[in-house]
């Protein structure tokens, strides 16, 4: 019973070259795309949760103020904070300290100072 079906695969293909070839054309192509969404799909997923792994373990230390207006939270902290959080607690692998600032920056030799320049 299989045989006839495929016999009958090959004459459909031979009476119909041009027909067989945009149909078996397609579908491969269509089916190199899904594979193709397919696999960008679980790469993304993958990066994903990577980043979110490695988010979990990044903290940012704020400091509350309480002013006559209210309480103002700032991300600002002495200069041997990092430190004495290294230093203190043995669950801080590492620590950095960033400061905003204004930077001259050079670009296609133009000189042009930048606000909002973020160093360690």
């Amino acid at each position: 019973m299989i045989g006839t079906y495929f016999k009958q695969f090959k004459r459909n293909i031979a009476a119909n070259k041009t027909y067989s070839l945009l149909n078996i054309t397609g579908l491969s192509a269509g089916l190199t795309c899904f594979a193709f969404i397919f696999l960008f799909g679980l790469l993304m997923r993958a990066a994903m949760i990577n980043s979110i792994i490695i988010m979990t373990r990044i903290v940012r230390l704020v400091s509350k103020t309480k002013t006559e207006t209210g309480i103002v939270e700032s991300a600002v902290s002495s200069a041997p904070m990092a430190q004495a959080l290294k230093h203190d607690y043995p669950e801080v692998e590492n620590a950095v300290r960033l400061r905003m600032r204004e930077e001259i920056v050079t670009f296609k030799n133009q000189q042009v100072l930048q606000p909002g320049i973020t160093a360690h």
